[in-house]
């Protein structure tokens, strides 16, 4: 991408017009043709979530259907050939930065 006075230029890919799937682009805030990066067919998509050290809620669902979801539609029905990782966040030093009774809560729901 060219950097123009602190911007980054959006730079569409080379062969656009072989892509049938078409993606909201974020920087441009237009409908782009999705080609992967190497002209093939393999993607790679990585998901960094969730940051589960609370109570479980619908946010956290909704990323694994997005995971399980989009995956499927671009495997089975565009034929990508689809690397998918996700990446769980580490707890460790969040529980124990919380208030002893959610600490002693959270043993005793462990124990029991």
């Amino acid at each position: 991408m060219a950097e123009q006075q602190g911007y980054y230029l959006w730079q569409g890919p080379d062969n656009p017009s072989k892509s049938r799937l078409r993606v909201l682009n974020s920087f441009t805030g237009q409908k782009e043709p999705f080609v992967p990066r190497d002209g093939g067919n393999r993607v790679s998509w990585y998901i960094c979530d969730p940051a589960v050290y609370d109570s479980a809620h619908v946010g956290h669902a909704s990323n694994y259907v997005r995971f399980d979801v989009v995956p499927r539609i671009l495997i089975d029905y565009f034929g990508y050939d689809l690397i998918v990782q996700m990446n769980v966040t580490d707890i460790d030093d969040k529980i124990t930065k919380e208030p002893p009774s959610t600490i002693y809560l959270l043993r005793y729901w462990l124990m029991n």
